[in-house]
Protein backbone atom coordinates (compact mmCIF):
# COMPACT_ATOMS: atom_id res chain seq x y z
CA UNK A 1 0.00 0.00 0.00
CA UNK A 2 1.03 3.41 -1.25
CA UNK A 3 1.38 5.82 1.56
CA UNK A 4 2.12 9.79 1.71
CA UNK A 5 2.95 11.36 4.62
CA UNK A 6 0.91 8.45 6.90
CA UNK A 7 -1.86 9.29 4.51
CA UNK A 8 -2.75 6.24 2.16
CA UNK A 9 -2.83 7.09 -1.47
CA UNK A 10 -7.00 6.90 -1.50
CA UNK A 11 -6.94 9.32 2.20
CA UNK A 12 -4.62 11.18 0.19
CA UNK A 13 -6.67 11.37 -2.74
CA UNK A 14 -9.89 12.19 -0.43
CA UNK A 15 -7.94 14.93 1.71
CA UNK A 16 -6.79 16.89 -1.70
CA UNK A 17 -10.37 16.41 -2.94
CA UNK A 18 -11.76 17.95 0.27
CA UNK A 19 -9.93 21.01 -0.14
CA UNK A 20 -10.60 21.42 -3.65
CA UNK A 21 -14.16 21.66 -2.48
CA UNK A 22 -13.37 23.79 0.48
CA UNK A 23 -11.73 26.26 -1.37
CA UNK A 24 -14.40 26.35 -4.35
CA UNK A 25 -17.22 26.94 -1.42
CA UNK A 26 -15.41 29.33 0.50
CA UNK A 27 -14.06 31.89 -2.66
CA UNK A 28 -17.75 31.56 -3.49
CA UNK A 29 -18.81 33.15 -0.12
CA UNK A 30 -16.74 36.65 -0.76
CA UNK A 31 -19.00 39.54 -1.83
CA UNK A 32 -17.01 41.45 -4.88
CA UNK A 33 -16.10 45.14 -3.82
CA UNK A 34 -15.67 48.43 -6.18
CA UNK A 35 -13.71 51.35 -4.82
CA UNK A 36 -15.08 54.85 -4.07
CA UNK A 37 -12.63 57.31 -4.35
CA UNK A 38 -12.64 61.21 -4.28
CA UNK A 39 -10.57 63.95 -3.06
CA UNK A 40 -8.25 62.24 -0.45
CA UNK A 41 -10.23 59.21 0.58
CA UNK A 42 -11.47 56.02 -0.92
CA UNK A 43 -12.78 52.71 0.35
CA UNK A 44 -14.78 49.58 -0.56
CA UNK A 45 -18.09 48.96 -0.87
CA UNK A 46 -20.57 45.83 -2.61
CA UNK A 47 -19.92 45.90 -6.20
CA UNK A 48 -23.76 45.42 -6.94
CA UNK A 49 -24.48 48.60 -4.73
CA UNK A 50 -24.90 51.72 -6.66
CA UNK A 51 -23.79 55.32 -6.70
CA UNK A 52 -27.04 58.16 -6.96
CA UNK A 53 -27.21 61.88 -7.40
CA UNK A 54 -26.80 63.58 -4.54
CA UNK A 55 -30.35 64.46 -3.06
CA UNK A 56 -30.08 68.78 -3.31
CA UNK A 57 -31.92 68.62 0.92
CA UNK A 58 -28.53 66.80 1.70
CA UNK A 59 -26.43 69.22 -0.30
CA UNK A 60 -27.58 72.49 1.14
CA UNK A 61 -27.45 71.34 4.40
CA UNK A 62 -23.87 69.84 3.88
CA UNK A 63 -22.97 73.27 2.55
CA UNK A 64 -24.48 74.89 5.57
CA UNK A 65 -21.90 72.94 7.83
CA UNK A 66 -19.26 73.37 5.32
CA UNK A 67 -19.32 70.26 3.70
CA UNK A 68 -18.95 68.93 0.04
CA UNK A 69 -21.04 65.60 -0.39
CA UNK A 70 -18.51 63.71 -2.61
CA UNK A 71 -21.14 60.82 -3.33
CA UNK A 72 -23.85 58.88 -2.72
CA UNK A 73 -23.80 55.10 -2.50
CA UNK A 74 -27.04 52.69 -2.53
CA UNK A 75 -27.64 49.39 -1.58
CA UNK A 76 -30.54 50.02 -4.17
CA UNK A 77 -31.06 51.48 -7.27
CA UNK A 78 -33.10 55.03 -5.59
CA UNK A 79 -33.29 57.02 -3.28
CA UNK A 80 -37.42 56.08 -2.55
CA UNK A 81 -36.49 53.09 -0.85
CA UNK A 82 -33.04 51.85 -0.63
CA UNK A 83 -32.00 49.16 1.91
CA UNK A 84 -28.31 50.93 2.99
CA UNK A 85 -27.02 54.49 1.83
CA UNK A 86 -23.95 55.26 2.66
CA UNK A 87 -22.96 59.30 2.25
CA UNK A 88 -19.81 60.73 2.05
CA UNK A 89 -18.34 64.46 2.85
CA UNK A 90 -15.32 66.63 2.55
CA UNK A 91 -14.63 69.61 4.75
CA UNK A 92 -11.57 72.07 5.03
CA UNK A 93 -12.42 72.37 9.04
CA UNK A 94 -10.14 70.53 11.75
CA UNK A 95 -11.96 67.34 13.28
CA UNK A 96 -13.94 69.57 16.40
CA UNK A 97 -14.90 72.27 14.04
CA UNK A 98 -16.03 69.94 11.33
CA UNK A 99 -18.30 67.79 13.38
CA UNK A 100 -19.70 70.12 15.43
CA UNK A 101 -20.86 71.90 12.47
CA UNK A 102 -22.49 68.92 11.20
CA UNK A 103 -24.37 68.35 14.22
CA UNK A 104 -25.93 70.96 14.64
CA UNK A 105 -26.68 72.38 10.59
CA UNK A 106 -27.31 68.88 9.44
CA UNK A 107 -28.14 66.10 11.70
CA UNK A 108 -30.14 67.99 14.10
CA UNK A 109 -32.05 69.12 11.34
CA UNK A 110 -33.05 65.35 10.33
CA UNK A 111 -33.64 64.60 14.18
CA UNK A 112 -34.03 65.87 18.11
CA UNK A 113 -32.03 62.71 19.95
CA UNK A 114 -28.64 61.98 19.07
CA UNK A 115 -25.74 59.75 20.80
CA UNK A 116 -22.43 61.58 20.33
CA UNK A 117 -18.86 59.23 21.32
CA UNK A 118 -15.48 60.00 20.72
CA UNK A 119 -13.24 57.25 19.22
CA UNK A 120 -10.91 55.95 16.73
CA UNK A 121 -11.27 54.10 14.19
CA UNK A 122 -9.75 51.08 13.52
CA UNK A 123 -7.38 52.74 10.52
CA UNK A 124 -5.94 54.86 13.38
CA UNK A 125 -7.91 58.04 11.96
CA UNK A 126 -9.58 60.19 14.82
CA UNK A 127 -13.49 60.37 14.68
CA UNK A 128 -16.59 61.33 16.18
CA UNK A 129 -19.93 59.04 15.78
CA UNK A 130 -23.42 60.00 15.85
CA UNK A 131 -26.07 57.38 16.01
CA UNK A 132 -29.50 58.42 15.64
CA UNK A 133 -33.04 58.33 13.99
CA UNK A 134 -34.38 60.38 11.63
CA UNK A 135 -37.01 60.99 8.88
CA UNK A 136 -35.49 61.92 5.97
CA UNK A 137 -37.10 64.34 3.30
CA UNK A 138 -34.93 62.96 0.79
CA UNK A 139 -36.61 59.35 1.05
CA UNK A 140 -39.28 60.21 3.18
CA UNK A 141 -38.95 57.37 5.67
CA UNK A 142 -38.10 56.58 9.38
CA UNK A 143 -34.62 55.88 9.47
CA UNK A 144 -31.48 54.61 11.65
CA UNK A 145 -28.50 56.32 11.13
CA UNK A 146 -24.84 56.56 11.95
CA UNK A 147 -22.10 59.02 10.98
CA UNK A 148 -18.53 59.21 11.38
CA UNK A 149 -16.44 62.38 11.60
CA UNK A 150 -13.01 61.55 11.24
CA UNK A 151 -9.90 63.27 10.26
CA UNK A 152 -6.23 62.12 9.19
CA UNK A 153 -3.97 65.40 9.82
CA UNK A 154 -6.68 67.55 11.99
CA UNK A 155 -6.60 70.23 8.61
CA UNK A 156 -9.21 67.90 6.42
CA UNK A 157 -12.48 66.58 7.45
CA UNK A 158 -14.40 63.72 5.79
CA UNK A 159 -18.11 61.71 7.20
CA UNK A 160 -19.55 58.29 6.20
CA UNK A 161 -23.06 58.80 6.54
CA UNK A 162 -25.00 55.47 7.19
CA UNK A 163 -28.98 55.19 7.34
CA UNK A 164 -31.37 52.22 7.01
CA UNK A 165 -35.17 51.89 7.29
CA UNK A 166 -35.63 50.75 11.01
CA UNK A 167 -35.17 47.04 11.65
CA UNK A 168 -32.44 46.86 8.37
CA UNK A 169 -29.82 48.49 9.95
CA UNK A 170 -26.70 46.39 9.77
CA UNK A 171 -23.44 47.61 11.79
CA UNK A 172 -21.44 44.50 9.49
CA UNK A 173 -21.96 46.15 6.39
CA UNK A 174 -21.15 50.05 7.71
CA UNK A 175 -18.18 48.59 9.80
CA UNK A 176 -16.81 46.52 6.70
CA UNK A 177 -16.74 49.73 4.78
CA UNK A 178 -15.53 51.99 7.59
CA UNK A 179 -12.41 49.73 7.98
CA UNK A 180 -11.54 49.74 4.35
CA UNK A 181 -11.24 53.71 4.75
CA UNK A 182 -7.87 55.11 3.63
CA UNK A 183 -6.91 59.02 3.90
CA UNK A 184 -4.55 59.90 0.88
Amino acid sequence: MVQIGGLTLVSFKLSLIFIVILAIFVSGCVTPTTNFSSEGISFQYPAYWNQASIPTNDQVLANQSGFKILGVILESDNLTNYIFYVGVGKSNNNLEVASLKLYQNFILKNTNSTINTQTMLRNGYPAYVYSYNTQRTSSNRTLVEKTYVFTKDNLTSYYLMFAAPEGYFEEKKMENLVDSVVII
